[in-house]
């Protein structure tokens, strides 16, 4: 008997697999990061408008992203997606709609058509900026969406064998 309570709490205790929302988390995450840091040596990396500030904030979501993925709560990555999802998804609309041509200044310094300075010299973002949020938008909404559907899935061939 103690052997069987033993094992029961080793296997609540124990890392699950983890799923597609999760994956996605860690890889959109590390690869966050990585650009983060990049940016923190080369604030031109890429063609990206790379200031401190927006290398912080790759940098803090990514992390924020790889920390929700490797709980074992998968309802806390799927949110975490979803709201990075959110934020990046609205940074890239706003710079499609509002951007206008201009000379950055930081990060890349060539002329760019669709400059949004938030904040000159701080931070401001552009076109190639927009792009990378898009797709960073894109994976995370893929991941928080895998998430609901299996969900939704499950739920729905629950109430079928009920």
């Amino acid at each position: 008997m103690a052997t069987t309570i033993a094992q029961k709490q080793f296997n609540r205790s124990s890392p699950r697999k983890k799923n597609y929302t999760q994956t996605v988390s860690i890889a959109v995450g590390s690869l966050m990061i990585l650009i983060g840091l990049a940016g923190f040596l080369y604030p031109e990396f890429m063609g990206l408008h790379l200031s401190v500030m927006h290398s912080f904030v790759l940098s803090g979501g990514g992390a924020v992203a790889i920390w929700a993925a490797t709980s074992n709560d998968s309802k806390k990555a799927y949110y975490t997606d979803l709201a990075l999802g959110i934020f990046f998804a609205l940074n890239a609309i706003a710079g499609f709609a509002l951007g206008e041509p201009g000379m950055p200044g930081v990060g890349y310094e060539g002329r760019d058509l669709l400059l949004v300075r938030y904040a000159p010299g701080f931070i401001e973002l552009g076109t190639v900026d927009h792009i990378v949020h898009t797709f960073i938008s894109i994976f995370f909404f893929t991941g928080a969406f895998s998430w609901k559907r299996r969900h939704m899935n499950t739920k729905s061939s629950q109430n079928i064998r009920a």
